[in-house]
């Protein structure tokens, strides 16, 4: 397989996670990501929006104190890849509400 491919596919498995959670099927949603994980390793291309479902999945199931941990990680993950909140104002806006202590 090619690298787009697998890019591609990983990408395709963070967005089946975020339904799942729409859906309201949270530990559906839980076990992709962990798989997802898995399979990208520790600094793996992918791992930040993985992360950053994960923080959405954590927010929503009332578990703040993950959804901060996976936040702060997954902006971490995005500014070493050379993303910006100038070039991505929203989703840093968000990170930065799911890391916030109140969520």
């Amino acid at each position: 397989r090619s690298l787009g491919a697998e890019n591609e596919r990983r990408v395709a498995g963070v967005n089946a996670a975020k339904m799942l959670r729409y859906l309201g099927r949270n530990a559906e949603a839980l076990d992709q990501l962990q798989r997802l994980v898995v399979e990208i390793g520790p600094q793996g291309f992918g791992l930040g929006l993985v992360f950053e479902e994960r923080a959405e999945l954590a927010f929503a199931t009332g578990k703040p104190e993950e959804a901060r941990h996976y936040a702060d990680e997954a902006r971490r993950l995005f500014e070493a890849r050379g993303m910006t909140a100038d070039q991505q104002p929203s989703r840093f806006a968000r990170l930065s509400h799911l890391a916030e202590p109140t969520g």
